[in-house]
């Protein structure tokens, strides 16, 4: 895992650059238990540096369960002492962020694994074969320009 979060630490300040170079957001998801210091505040740093930027959102997951992040949005949601929809939803890492429009696997599988459970309701899903260190802007290109073509149904049969 320190490999991952090596690799992470060096991608967060590409990203960071790139990024507020094409007016993005990049926003992390996860929870800090667990990070080192360094990473945290690399994360933290990226997130500052493109919070005002108003392009499109580039979200990666990092130390992230949907089922740990359904747990603490129930907790949450509980001490409001009124469980609702809007109450669960204002407690999940996404809570200000759109809905997921299309979600990415990379590596070839083909399934979830514990990612944005919840938020992916609606959402178009893609798999590739290649890894993530591995996409270019080309490939990226092509997945939108495919998403773009899908007839998005949210759920009616239509």
């Amino acid at each position: 895992m320190d490999a991952l979060f090596s690799l992470v630490e060096k991608f967060s300040e590409s990203a960071g650059r790139f990024c507020v170079k094409n007016n993005l957001k990049i926003r992390f998801l996860g929870f800090e238990d667990g990070l080192s210091e360094s990473l945290v505040q690399k994360i933290r740093t990226v997130e500052a540096e493109t919070a005002g930027n108003s392009g499109m959102i580039f979200a990666i997951a990092l130390n992230y369960g949907a089922t740990e992040e359904i747990v603490r949005a129930a907790q949450g949601a509980a001490l409001s002492g009124n469980i609702t929809k809007d109450s669960f939803e204002k407690h999940l890492l996404t809570k200000d962020l759109p809905p997921l429009d299309l979600m990415v696997r990379t590596g070839g599988e083909k399934r979830l694994s514990n990612f944005l459970l919840y938020q992916a309701a609606y959402a178009e899903l893609e798999f590739v074969d290649t890894l993530w260190p591995d996409m270019t802007k080309g490939k990226i290109d092509k997945i939108l320009a495919d998403f773009e073509k899908r007839n998005r149904r949210f759920g009616n049969v239509e």
